[in-house]
């Protein structure tokens, strides 16, 4: 996934999402828990807070030690 993906390459990634889960019965939970929850709900109804959470349990653990102090 691209960073600069503009609201009409987001808007695909969640009907291929919603594709898979309606035609497969299949949902990737493998992705993010903060990916997964900005684009299921409204960007204002996802805190930043679990938006960091989330980043921190995706980077390795000196990574994490890093982040943490800058925080």
């Amino acid at each position: 996934m691209r960073h600069d993906h503009g609201k009409k390459e987001w808007e695909s990634v969640a009907r291929i999402l919603v594709y898979g889960v309606k035609v497969a019965n299949y949902f990737p939970v493998e992705l993010s828990c903060g990916f997964i929850a900005c684009v299921l709900f409204p960007e204002d109804c996802v805190s930043e807070d679990f938006l960091l959470k989330s980043f921190e349990q995706y980077i390795a653990e000196d990574e994490r030690e890093a982040f943490q102090k800058c925080f």
